[in-house]
């Protein structure tokens, strides 16, 4: 009876352990893109990008900034980028951003010429 116990206290850590194993980062799975500018002809279809090169290249730009404190401010002539994104945990995710000149914040320049060399 001893013994049984013993197997049972052995298997109850192991598989307590297996439990406490953090779940891997979540990565982009697919991002649905449209940008706009008010000029004539400018392609502002929407594009579903799945290509796990450009996923990763979009996601290090995510981490590298914060998107929720840079969106940026419209003017006049400026580029509308909108973002809806999905993770591989299941989350999903909408980021818009503006770009308006010399005030347009880093990571908004960076994303949208990154979505622009997409499209």
């Amino acid at each position: 009876m001893k013994r049984l116990l013993a197997v049972c206290a052995v298997l109850s850590v192991v598989t307590l352990g297996g439990c406490a194993q953090p779940s891997p980062p979540a990565t982009l799975t697919q991002a649905t893109h449209t940008q706009y500018q008010a000029l004539p002809d400018f392609d502002d279809s929407e594009q579903v990008e799945t290509d796990p090169g450009r996923l990763a290249e979009l996601q290090t730009l995510l981490e590298k900034y914060d998107p929720a404190a840079a969106s940026g401010e419209p003017c006049p002539g400026g580029i509308s980028t909108r973002l809806e994104l999905e993770w591989s945990d299941g989350t999903r995710e909408l980021l818009q951003t503006e770009t308006c000149g010399a005030e347009t914040p880093q990571f908004v320049t960076e994303l949208t010429d990154l979505i622009a060399s997409w499209r």
